[in-house]
């Protein structure tokens, strides 16, 4: 198995790796300090993913294993990408005076109980379908049609649980945030996860700093008690799941799993055979017309990979990494479509900060921490970021006919009103 044999040959060459993952780091650390003057960001998700991207690139090209070609692939379309998102990051950040007045204007027991209250819920669902299963996958029961209902609202209201807490404890709340962090840790390990709450928190830190241009400022004795109470679930959660150090630390190697599966591989394309255009460039567009390559979950892009590297489809895979997804879909003239979809979602989270984030109120501040989401998670996943701009699109239409219908409810008032 090529996943195998490549995990194989990094343990075998460990230095070259390691020298690699530094290179990769130092350019990681580089591309946000050329946008934001800064080492880490709000966009640290991000930052992790084209690190350990570029890595595995790096370390195939100092074994020989890809051809200088692959390479200039791989950084066309990682850096393409990562321009674009940087770019509209700043354009966010730009606006932080107007996003906190419009955070002070916010009923912040309301929405405190709402995500409480959601993730909770989200406890009871992932404790019916994951923990009572042993530990399935919960990847398995998210691809099933009834859940495509659930995701927006965790879409929009996971990344919010993480970000508005900082507020509330910058601000000098106490019980409220830290119910929404107990809440939001007991949901993220019901779900199976990794300790991947590590990284909410730790990003929406980042995402609060970069916003206020301040380190968010809590009593010592509070900041210490939440690092400890965060250490000790994520050992909890790891130790669930019967995860060591050793198995934490090729899940980092894993973030260039799709890129070892696509650039190593002899046809980087067999994956994406049958896949129409349209359900390579948004696969709940292409089912959502009846396209039966996008309805078949066999040729959803990780499964797809997964099976043609293990021989059958168990329902796990890496995610649609952009270059690699790229370089598995387009050849020649068709990576045209590759970077009209790139520009296209960039287009979209633009539009949908301005129109639904800042034109508002503070009902919209609500939405920027999904926004932000979505653009730490596009370079990792494709498909995630396709799934957003649906939900953005939505958004965007909804208002839009609110607006024309409020309008025309005006105009209909003024005539009929008497002379």
């Amino acid at each position: 198995m090529l996943l195998v044999g490549t995990l194989t040959a990094i343990a075998d060459h460990l230095l070259v790796y390691l020298a690699s993952l530094l290179l990769a780091g130092g350019m990681g650390i580089g591309v946000n300090y050329i946008f934001l003057r800064r080492y880490v960001s709000g966009l640290m998700f991000l930052q992790i993913s084209f690190v350990f991207n570029t890595a595995i690139i790096l370390f195939g090209w100092a074994s020989g294993a890809l051809s200088l070609y692959r390479v200039a692939h791989f950084f066309f379309y990682q850096l393409t990408a990562v321009i674009g998102i940087y770019w509209v990051y700043r354009r966010i950040l730009r606006n932080r005076a107007w996003i906190f007045e419009r955070l002070r204007q916010l009923n912040v027991t309301a929405v405190s109980v709402l995500l409480v209250a959601f993730n909770l819920a989200l406890v009871g669902l992932f404790f019916c379908f994951v923990v009572q299963n042993e530990g399935a996958s919960r990847i398995e029961f998210m691809a099933e049609g009834w859940f495509s209902f659930c995701r927006p609202l965790m879409s929009i209201l996971t990344p919010l649980s993480f970000l508005l807490p900082l507020y509330l404890l910058d601000c000098g709340y106490r019980w409220l945030p830290l119910s929404i962090l107990a809440s939001s840790v007991m949901s993220n390990i019901a779900s199976g996860s990794k300790a991947s709450f590590v990284f909410g928190v730790i990003g929406a830190l980042l995402l609060y700093q970069d916003l206020k241009g301040a380190r968010l400022v809590i009593p010592r004795a509070l900041g210490l008690f939440l690092f400890v109470a965060m250490a000790l679930s994520a050992v909890f959660a790891l130790e669930r799941l019967d995860v060591n150090l050793l198995a934490l630390a090729e899940r980092f190697i894993r973030f260039g799993e799709s890129t070892i599966l696509v650039y190593y591989a002899e046809d980087p394309s067999v994956a994406a055979s049958g896949v129409s255009t349209l359900a390579k460039v948004h696969r709940g567009a292409a089912k959502l017309l009846g396209d039966g390559s996008a309805a078949d979950i066999d040729t959803a892009f990780g499964f797809a990979l997964n099976r043609e590297d293990n021989g059958a489809n168990d329902f796990t895979g890496p995610n649609a990494q952009i270059s690699s997804y790229m370089r598995c879909n387009y050849s020649g003239w068709e990576n045209l479509i590759g970077l009209a979809s790139i520009f296209g979602y960039l287009a979209v989270v633009t539009w949908f900060v301005e129109y639904c984030v800042h034109r508002q109120g503070a009902r919209g501040v609500l939405l920027l921490p999904f926004a932000v989401a979505s653009l730490n998670g596009f370079l990792q996943d494709y498909y995630q970021g396709m799934s957003d701009v649906t939900l953005m699109l939505a958004a965007i239409l909804l208002l839009a006919w609110i607006g024309v219908t409020t309008l025309a409810c005006r105009g209909v008032s003024i005539v009929h009103e008497p002379a």
